[in-house]
């Protein structure tokens, strides 16, 4: 697994939402992030994002991060991801992810 500090950080800011808190209140979610951390490869974020990969802006940081790292996929459930039709990354919801291991 990759990730950067800006993705650990959105991570922390995902489990702290009040649809999260049955399974990441107090300092679960904490916690998660940081047994996360603990088991990926740390990789600074990425710089050079030029944008307009995805639907969504906010997301391209990502794709960019999964260029740079050579990663084999993105693992996600993100529509704005999966529907990317990204030419040289793919990206796979985790249940695929999964079967193909």
């Amino acid at each position: 697994m990759v990730v950067s500090p800006q993705l650990l950080a959105e991570l922390g800011e995902v489990l702290a939402r009040p649809k999260f808190e049955r399974w990441a209140s107090g300092e679960r979610g904490t916690a998660y992030v940081a047994a996360f951390a603990a088991q990926s490869e740390l990789h600074a974020d990425p710089e050079d994002d030029v944008g307009g990969h995805v639907r969504d802006a906010d997301d391209d940081y990502l794709v960019a991060l999964g260029q740079t790292a050579r990663v084999d996929a993105i693992v996600s459930l993100d529509r704005d991801l999966l529907d990317a039709g990204l030419d040289r990354l793919a990206v796979v919801d985790p249940v695929r992810f999964l079967s193909s291991l």
